[in-house]
């Protein structure tokens, strides 16, 4: 839709939304397995790494999350319910659709959580007041 104003392209939501959309998220994410050969456990492509490369990379990065006090999106933990058949990736390395779809609610969880949060913080602050 080029040259369509941006008010026009702009979707509705309901009011309860617009508070979520002030909400940042500071977070960092694990990485998957790449696709590998189920009967040698090797990966495809030997510049691909390791599986134990790589969960020492999605170690370090979630004691990295901790320390910085970031929210964990552990793409590890998605694709483990993916792994008949590596159907989490779409190629050697990318996550399909499916796997972005499950990020995404994670992320949507984590902002609603934190709006929750708060909004707790807030009427705590009221009920002490003069």
């Amino acid at each position: 839709m080029l040259g369509a104003s941006s008010a026009a392209m702009a979707p509705v939501l309901p009011s309860y939304c617009y508070a979520s959309l002030q909400t940042k998220l500071w977070a960092t994410h694990t990485t998957m397995l790449p696709r590998y050969a189920a009967s040698t456990g090797l990966m495809v492509k030997p510049y691909l790494g390791r599986r134990y490369f790589i969960k020492q990379l999605n170690a370090a990065a979630a004691a990295a999350a901790l320390k910085l006090e970031l929210q964990l999106l552990d793409y590890a933990a998605v694709a483990e319910r993916f792994m008949e058949g590596q159907t989490y990736l779409a190629d050697l390395i990318h996550p399909n659709l499916v796997v972005g779809v499950e990020v995404f609610n994670m992320m949507l969880n984590l902002v609603i959580q934190h709006q929750t949060e708060q909004q707790q913080q807030q009427k705590r602050f009221q009920h002490v007041g003069p």
